[in-house]
């Protein structure tokens, strides 16, 4: 069940909170715009730079992610629902 949850959340539960955003403002919240400033970052990143955004990217936000996940939302959860 771990693969239909993960294409669950890829396709409906990341790109639900942006919903709101983009319809009020569509250019700030826009794909291109998106995918311009991930260019942008990558580009003027250089040497050791280039280190702490690979870091960042492939350690730093699973990390975070897990923290929030496991340590708040399902804390709060499992206070609720027991």
């Amino acid at each position: 069940m771990i693969i239909p949850d993960g294409v669950f959340i890829q396709l409906v539960a990341v790109p639900l909170p942006y919903w709101p955003v983009r319809s009020v403002w569509s250019n700030t919240f826009s794909d291109e715009r998106f995918h311009g400033n991930a260019r942008d970052l990558v580009d003027r990143a250089g040497g050791f730079a280039t280190v702490v955004l690979i870091v960042m990217v492939a350690i730093g936000a699973p990390i975070v992610e897990e923290l929030v996940c496991r340590g708040f939302l399902q804390r709060s959860l499992a206070t609720r629902f027991h």
